[in-house]
């Protein structure tokens, strides 16, 4: 079980890399527009619609896979700092993964089987299905990049709307802290404390992984077990 848990966080963890590598080099090349002069003057014009902009674009990246949310963090950081980002980030996170939620439990399996593919959305939901509260709780904690898809699975079960909602605020309060205390004091114009940022959520979403395929696994053995 650990053997094969292990062999994923290694590829994770290989992917996590490349993707921090491709982070800093495409922040790099970023990084001067967004502290050029137009995005000063442009945000100076939107005023108080500029973090509303940011946590509708954050909202949209929760329910359209294909969009990243990474792009408006690193302007909400070097833009309106660390404690406005993270309110963006949470009533963002929480509007999207709210609304994958609802379309889930009205529109059912047919649309989870869509975005995940019919084959994961069968596997995953058996397990899932049982402790959806724990799942979600771990999820929304340290699972950044996977929380917008476990939704739509718990979607599936028979946890209310207003009890994943519930959880969902609260446990969001956790990450969201927890980013805010780590990095309230350090300048986020750095190239190197946004890339460290990424770091951060690039290995909690690899622990998140490991944990999630133990879970799984443990859970097939012991449908093997009562089958036999």
């Amino acid at each position: 079980m650990h053997v094969k848990a292990l062999k994923i966080g290694i590829k994770k963890a290989m992917l996590s890399l490349l993707a921090v590598v491709f982070f800093y080099l495409a922040l790099y090349l970023l990084f001067p527009v967004l502290l050029s002069d137009r995005v000063s003057t442009y945000v100076s014009e939107v005023g108080v619609f500029g973090p509303i902009l940011l946590v509708i674009f954050e909202f949209l990246s929760r329910i359209i896979p294909p969009i990243s949310g990474a792009p408006g963090v690193i302007l909400g950081m070097t833009t309106y700092g660390v404690r406005t980002t993270c309110v963006i980030i949470y009533l963002g996170s929480l509007g999207g993964a709210s609304f994958n939620f609802f379309l889930a439990n009205k529109l059912g399996k047919t649309l989870v089987e869509k975005v995940l593919r019919k084959k994961y959305s069968a596997k995953f939901y058996k397990y899932i299905n049982s402790r959806a509260t724990l799942f979600l709780i771990i999820g929304v904690i340290i699972g950044f990049s996977f929380i917008d898809l476990l939704a739509y699975l718990i979607g599936l079960t028979k946890m209310s709307f207003k009890k994943f909602f519930l959880l969902y605020s609260f446990s969001s309060l956790v990450p969201v802290g927890a980013t805010y205390f780590i990095f309230k004091n350090s300048d986020m114009k750095d190239i190197n404390n946004l890339t460290i940022w990424f770091i951060y959520v690039s290995v909690l979403s690899v622990i998140f992984a490991v944990w999630f395929e133990i879970q799984e696994h443990s859970f097939s053995e012991k449908a093997k077990i009562k089958k036999v």
